[in-house]
């Protein structure tokens, strides 16, 4: 794999793993203050980070290595 194609695969896992613990930390935020907010939106937002996690994972999981 050429050294370009390598930095990208980088990049592309860092933005993944960064993505995943950014939302598990938003999660923890938003459920830990769900007493001055109100429930749905705390639910909605948390759904929300789950399914940017997923997508994220999802991404680096599917990232597609061809052979020269």
């Amino acid at each position: 794999m050429p050294r370009v194609m390598r930095i990208a695969d980088f990049i592309v896992s860092l933005q993944a793993v960064l993505a995943l613990a950014g939302g598990a930390l938003l999660a923890f935020v938003l459920v830990s203050s769900a007493d001055e907010v109100s429930s749905w939106f705390v639910l909605s937002l948390v759904g929300f980070c789950m399914v940017i996690a997923v997508l994220a994972s999802w991404l680096a999981n599917k990232w597609i290595y061809r052979a020269r």
